[in-house]
């Protein structure tokens, strides 16, 4: 083979050496890349989890729906980023896969935490453990942070290093090829110049390789003269030049080495300040040897101070610490100088600017030598935003949030520390427990904001003439309670109670109207009414209860003979709901008949109870516990039936045709399907519509003319007629009573009874009669005793009475003998 030929593979030989270099190069370098790829990933996943640290408190904070949003949004991205992690190494995935549990659990901690919010709308309970219960899953939220901060940031040192490492072997590994090039190269050019002067050939090589940089080449020539001597300084030279080189070669990895590390150092120190910031957290140092403190930027930023301006010692920090918290916090400076290896203690700051923040300090021994403290390290939180929080929870869970007032919970707390202190002073103390009278009826007509509004006035005004000692508490809906304590005298209550009867005489001023509304007050006194809290409010609560029955607008103080009405008030209401099952309801009729004729025109049907122990009880036993308990509706519907089904056949036996009157509650008339159920029971009794008259009160009917003017004309459709009871009692409905299709007006017997005696109700009758008429409205006036308010209701153009004079209500078989002697020629006798 020809030299050139032999030169001209020899320069393909590097070629292809080259090639493989660069490939080994590419191969390599994208290793590494994707290594510092892995390394961002670690380094946002800190960033993520910080900012979820962020969110979290946001939340707990506020509870809206913004951060709870931006959260979920922020953890999705978050577990794209972590899943992006493919690690090679072991040690790196075991890494990835505990950072990726935690992640996980956070994101379940979040949702119980939200859960806990939305629940907590919709109905009640412990709000102290509920914030309790948040707070813990806030502290788990973060513990879980902080476990992914500590492993990421460790999976990025590894992954750095790993980095480093292809980095390293990138340069070894071309190093190796260069050389191993050379020598290839080197093998076949002494074997193609074989024939040429080895000596001087050699050195011509060993100059271009040594201008290549390869230093490792050798002249190695046996030629004893001057090319010889000259080869041999020609090695001496490259193994001086080789020398030289490495050592540069070592000093600049040494620099870029020390240069990597110091950038890797400020990127961690930058991460650390910015997860201080925004946890608002800084960390500390105290040499004990030398009585240096160190601050971190963070907290010097949290006491409003500048490191230029400030003289950092243990005095100058303790000078900062409010001095009601100060002993405190030198209590636990002392409890560490002690031994104590860990502390903690929340303690105010008064900063330089005049602010005052609460911080939380945390301490712990670092450094001990043969039982010596040398150094405490801690940390510095601003807890300033969570005590607000905790403060605002532990508010809401012992006040009323609509009048500020304390709440039963807080109210019990006070009665029972009262009670233990009126037992050791030989004191007593008085429960009030207040309702506000027919309180539903302003907010059925003014609104429940206006209801609201009342409320708020009403506390406003209980604390005006109670004393400072005293304790106004809400107890819920229209309800209030007092504590009075250290009273010596039964009259003191007395006073107190008939200050707070005087507040309601004056009227309240709602949404430009002007509302009267009175209060009944029961009063319980320590010991004698009970020597427990819930026992003094149950008793207070059942006085009350009384007072209502006395009339409202008064007060009763407790005695044990109400426990028993209690107790019989509860019987009845357990036996009233079994009374229809059992048959015991029975209805009575009361004739109503014309003024000038006393001919029975229509009887009024009025239920009584007949009870197996208590006897026959009159309506004013038990309506009102039907209404209260919702049994009146059921009751109207029985009575309603058997009144239509006794006339139905009183008309059927012959008895003289007479319409039958009902009243309705205002449960009954508010129902809807009142007119399906009306004509249902017209159907199945086979009553002629006309026969029947409903009664409605005039509080009823003005409660919502409106809805009133509807109904009566649904049911004036279909034949039946009404009559307007109590009218003139409450309302002045006058301008009203054109718009009602009602066809007879019953005038209270309030304006009856003294008929005789008073020229006012004479007038007020003759009026209402006189309107009435020209309304081509009926009349008929109840509760007629006498002949002499008969001759005047006569006089006055009355046309129907009502009234013992007549006759009193009576079963069905006596009201039906009364039609069967009465011939409607005579008509009944009123004398």
């Amino acid at each position: 083979m020809r030299i050139t030929t032999k030169l001209t593979v020899a320069a393909l030989i590097p070629v292809g050496m080259a090639l493989m270099i660069v490939l080994s190069v590419f191969l390599v370098s994208r290793q590494a890349e994707e290594a510092r790829e892995r390394g961002r990933i670690a380094g946002s996943i800190m960033q993520g989890v910080a900012e979820l640290n962020q969110l979290t408190y946001a939340y707990l904070l506020y509870g809206r729906e913004g951060p709870k949003v931006e959260f979920l949004a922020k953890h999705g991205s978050l577990t794209r980023r972590i899943e992006e992690i493919r690690c090679e190494d072991r040690r790196q995935q075991e890494l990835v896969n505990e950072i990726r549990e935690d992640h996980g659990d956070i994101r379940n901690l979040f949702i119980t935490l939200a859960s806990g919010y939305e629940a907590r709308r919709g109905e009640a309970g412990d709000a102290a453990l509920f914030a309790a219960r948040q707070e813990r899953l806030a502290d788990q939220i973060l513990l879980r942070s902080r476990s992914i901060l500590s492993r990421a940031f460790l999976l990025g040192l590894s992954i750095n290093q790993e980095a480093d490492s292809v980095q390293q072997k990138t340069s070894r590994g071309i190093l190796l090829l260069t050389s191993m090039a050379a020598l290839a190269i080197t093998g076949i050019l002494l074997r193609v110049m074989g024939s040429i002067s080895r000596a001087i050939h050699a050195l011509q090589e060993g100059t271009r390789i040594i201008g290549s940089g390869d230093f490792d080449y050798k002249v190695r020539t046996d030629v004893r003269d001057e090319i010889g001597q000259l080869s041999q300084a020609f090695d001496r030279m490259t193994e001086q030049l080789k020398t030289v080189t490495v050592s540069r070669n070592f000093l600049q990895k040494e620099i870029e080495e020390r240069k990597r590390v110091e950038r890797a150092l400020r990127r961690s120190e930058d991460r650390l300040k910015e997860a201080q910031r925004i946890a608002s957290l800084g960390n500390w140092e105290w040499n004990l040897t030398t009585g240096k403190l160190k601050w971190s930027d963070e907290i010097y930023h949290i006491m409003g101070v500048s490191p230029q301006n400030f003289e950092l010692s243990p005095e100058s920090c303790l000078s900062m610490v409010h001095p009601d918290d100060r002993l405190a916090v030198e209590q636990t400076v002392a409890e560490m100088m002690s031994g104590q290896e860990k502390c903690a203690v929340d303690y105010r700051v008064t900063r330089k600017d005049g602010a005052e923040i609460v911080v939380q300090i945390q301490a712990e021994v670092a450094c001990v030598v043969e039982g010596r403290q040398l150094r405490i390290v801690g940390t510095v939180q601003d807890i300033t935003e969570r005590k607000a929080l905790e403060e605002a929870i532990r508010y809401q869970a012992n006040h009323d949030l609509l009048t500020g007032l304390p709440n039963r919970m807080l109210f019990t707390e006070l009665l029972i520390l009262g009670i233990s202190q009126a037992s050791r002073s030989r004191k007593r103390l008085a429960v009030l427990f207040l309702d506000l009278d027919r309180f539903k009826n302003i907010n059925d007509s003014l609104g429940h904001h206006a209801g609201d509004q009342l409320l708020k006035e009403v506390a406003v005004r209980l604390l005006s003439p109670v004393r400072e000692s005293d304790t106004v508490a809400r107890m819920g809906g229209d309800e209030f309670v007092l504590l009075l304590p250290d009273i010596v005298h039964a009259g003191d209550v007395d006073t107190i109670v008939r200050k707070i009867m005087d507040a309601f005489q004056t009227p309240f001023s709602i949404g430009g109207n002007e509302v009267h509304i009175s209060t009944s007050i029961g009063v319980s006194v320590y010991p004698d009414a009970g020597e427990y809290a819930e026992e003094l409010i149950k008793n207070a609560d059942i006085a009350m209860y009384y007072a209502k029955e006395q009339g409202r607008s008064n007060y009763q103080f407790y005695s044990p003979e109400m426990n028993i009405r209690t107790l019989e008030r509860m019987i009845l209401e357990n036996s009233l709901r079994q009374t229809l099952d059992r048959g015991e309801l029975v209805v009575y009729y009361q004739p109503q008949v014309e003024s000038y004729t006393c001919r029975i025109v229509s009887a009024e049907a009025l239920v009584r109870w007949q009870h197996p122990d208590l006897g026959l009880l009159n309506p004013l036993q038990f309506i009102p516990i039907a209404e209260e308990t919702g049994l009146i509706m059921s009751l109207d519907e029985w009575v309603l039936r058997t009144a239509c089904a006794q006339i139905r056949e009183w008309q059927e036996e012959g008895c003289p045709a007479i319409g039958i009157t009902v009243n309705l509650s205002a449960r009954q008339f508010q129902k809807p399907g009142l007119a399906e159920m009306l004509f249902r029971i017209l159907r199945e009794t086979g009553l002629d519509p006309a026969c029947l008259w409903l009664e409605i009160t005039e509080g009823i009917a003005m409660k919502d003319v409106g809805f009133t003017i509807q109904t009566l004309g649904k049911l004036a459709e279909g034949g039946i007629r009404f009559s307007l009871d109590d009218f003139g009692t409450g309302y002045s409905s006058l301008s009203y009573l054109k718009r009602l299709p009602v066809q007879k007006v019953k005038i209270d017997k309030s304006f009856v009874s003294h008929l005789a005696e008073s020229q006012d109700d004479r007038a007020i009758i003759a009026a209402v009669i006189t309107l009435s008429h020209s309304l081509h409205r009926g009349v008929i006036a109840e509760g007629v005793e006498t002949r002499e308010q008969l001759e005047i209701l006569r006089a006055a153009g009355c046309d129907e009475v009502q009234g013992f004079l007549f006759g009193k209500p009576v079963p069905a078989e006596a009201f039906k003998e009364m039609l069967l002697s009465c011939a409607p020629q005579q008509g009944m006798r009123a004398d």
